[in-house]
């Protein structure tokens, strides 16, 4: 259908039906130049779009990995201490931990896993304690236990649990002195102590990472993506997510992992009109460009057919006074191309022409 009309309106461009040159000039040398100059431009439009999408795609997936990894490196790290520890205590000689001490033996068995608890601390490391059933506790001075259920998974943990028991993300705020680095935001790792034979039954295992430089990277990744990071476990406690609105839709793009250390689930969403923002940026100034071109193209058209139509009208109207009878009219020669030569082969005819009927006068005189 489109090519139907597209032929019946060469048909009339070349048959005539538009009377005017310049019309027929102005519609020739448009189609001529828009047709290329919109496929080019929906071609590029279409590529760069692809391009960029995919591009930007790649980064959202890359940077969700890289959180996963920084996130599953920390937790990894903890783990491995809760476990040092945990196998220091299965020690059948270490039989004093867990109970307040009395004898100069059991002391000395204190200061030496305290030693050990020291040890084991890394630039990251915001607190390792081990709190047992009596409220008395091993690690640095400055720890309230009664304010650890300030911590919300610690205050919701399970009675009877074995293995890790991650308490995510909180504020360390359960020092004995408030000014203590009170505030910090940490991420928590519980691990129960389960030794039927030993004091240390029933003890739990704390042990805390600043995470200020992680929480740091996830408000980075949001802001850059425009994203919404869920963290949630497999429980189906909230994690970590973002602290904006968002009603997630089907539409969303959606980046996710899973992290092998505690399998919880890390999920990127970005709303799928904030995901093609920059493609519709590129649509907006394609469609300017081609504006501002088509603008370009009918001006240089104009101008084109103005003076091109302009000698045709010179010389019709040359040959308008010649009909009536003005034989000395002659039009001015503009050029080398055919009009040129148009006016010329004019120009000789009239002065012919004036020649001739000179001729006949002075015949009849005589």
């Amino acid at each position: 259908m489109k090519l139907q009309r597209t032929k019946r309106l060469f048909g009339r461009i070349l048959s005539g039906s538009y009377r005017s040159i310049r019309a027929k000039l102005l519609s020739c040398f448009l189609i001529v130049t828009l047709i290329p100059l919109f496929s080019l431009g929906g071609l590029s439009y279409y590529q760069s779009a692809k391009i960029i999408n995919s591009q930007f795609g790649k980064y959202g997936d890359n940077a969700v990995a890289q959180l996963e990894q920084q996130t599953s490196s920390t937790l990894n790290r903890m783990k491995q201490t809760a476990e040092t520890i945990y196998s220091y205590l299965l020690d059948p000689t270490h039989t004093g931990i867990g109970r307040t001490p009395s004898t100069y033996g059991e002391i000395i068995e204190k200061n030496d896993f305290e030693s050990l608890l020291k040890s084991l601390r890394n630039p990251l490391t915001a607190g390792i304690y081990i709190i047992t059933t009596s409220g008395y506790y091993y690690g640095e001075n400055n720890l309230d236990v009664a304010k650890l259920d300030h911590i919300p998974l610690w205050k919701n943990r399970p009675e009877t649990y074995s293995g890790t028991y991650w308490l995510g993300f909180y504020n360390q705020d359960h020092f004995i002195k408030s000014d203590d680095a009170g505030g910090q935001p940490v991420i928590g790792l519980a691990v129960p102590i389960h030794l039927s034979n030993k004091a240390q039954n029933g003890s739990i295992i704390l042990i805390e990472e600043h995470a200020a430089e992680l929480l740091h990277m996830f408000r980075k990744f949001e802001t850059d993506t425009h994203a919404h990071l869920l963290i949630k476990s497999p429980e189906g406690h909230v994690i970590y997510e973002t602290d904006a609105e968002f009603s997630p839709k089907d539409s969303d793009i959606v980046w996710s992992r899973t992290l092998g250390v505690n399998h919880w689930t890390m999920e990127a969403r970005i709303p799928a009109k904030a995901f093609y923002q920059s493609s519709g940026i590129i649509r907006g100034n394609t469609m300017a460009v081609a504006i501002v071109s088509c603008l370009l193209a009918f001006g240089v058209a104009y101008l084109f057919s103005s003076r091109f139509t302009a000698r045709i009208r010179r010389l019709k109207d040359s040959m308008q006074r010649v009909s009536f009878g003005k034989l000395d009219t002659r039009t001015p020669i503009e050029g080398r191309d055919e009009l040129g030569s148009l006016d010329i082969s004019f120009n000789r005819m009239v002065t012919g022409v004036q020649t001739l009927i000179g001729e006949v006068e002075r015949s009849e005189r005589l």
